[in-house]
């Protein structure tokens, strides 16, 4: 229970659900530990069902997030309130998530994409 409401809610959260739907008292530092300690246990069996997952991650990624509106055919657009001034819709968003890792210390870097080498 304290590792399910641990993954879920936030570990003040946590402690306050196991109190009033279980009778479970316990402050937010023991779901946190709990929920750690848990998440590190079934880690190496995650980790070995993910397909295609990197041997190491890089030590930090950064997530670039973007939204934008693409053209639709009219029929995709039937009944969907838009910007224009009569309120109809001429796109649909679409959005777009590219991640990236940090080099590690140590690893050779080039030049970013389209800069000219010197």
């Amino acid at each position: 229970m304290i590792g399910a409401v641990g993954a879920l809610v936030s570990f003040a959260e946590g402690s306050a659900l196991l109190q009033e739907l279980a009778g479970v008292t316990g402050d937010p530092t023991g779901v946190e530990r709990t929920a750690e300690a848990l998440g590190q246990a079934i880690a190496p069996e995650e980790a070995a069902v993910v397909e295609g997952a990197p041997a190491r991650l890089p030590p930090t990624l950064y997530l670039g997030l973007d939204g934008t509106g693409i053209p639709m055919r009219p029929a995709e657009l039937t009944g969907r309130p838009g910007k224009q001034p009569d309120g109809t819709a001429k796109t649909r968003e679409v959005k777009r998530c590219t991640v990236g890792g940090a080099p590690r210390p140590g690893m050779r870097t080039g030049p970013p994409c389209g800069t000219p080498a010197r």
